[in-house]
């Protein structure tokens, strides 16, 4: 249900923090285009930046996105009531 839902998008979302990254084909997938939208313009900003980058459908953070991951990942989920 939602609740679920909601924990799977945290956890894929942290995904950003590891060297593979977060798989968008995979967001877009498991959670719908709504998610996916969601996501992609919440990195928008960050993507400008340089502090995500998005290599081979997948979205990563770059050396400087490191520093500053706590402030992505708090923009990057969503909450749903």
């Amino acid at each position: 249900p939602r609740v679920r839902r909601q924990r799977q998008m945290c956890i894929e979302t942290a995904g950003i923090r590891t060297k593979w990254g977060m798989p968008l084909s995979k967001l877009r997938r498991e959670y719908g285009e709504e998610l996916y939208a969601y996501c992609l313009r919440m990195a928008q900003p960050y993507l400008k930046q340089g502090t995500l980058e998005i290599v081979n459908d997948t979205l990563k953070l770059t050396r400087p996105g490191i520093f500053i991951s706590d402030g992505i990942m708090s923009d990057m989920l969503r909450v749903e009531d």
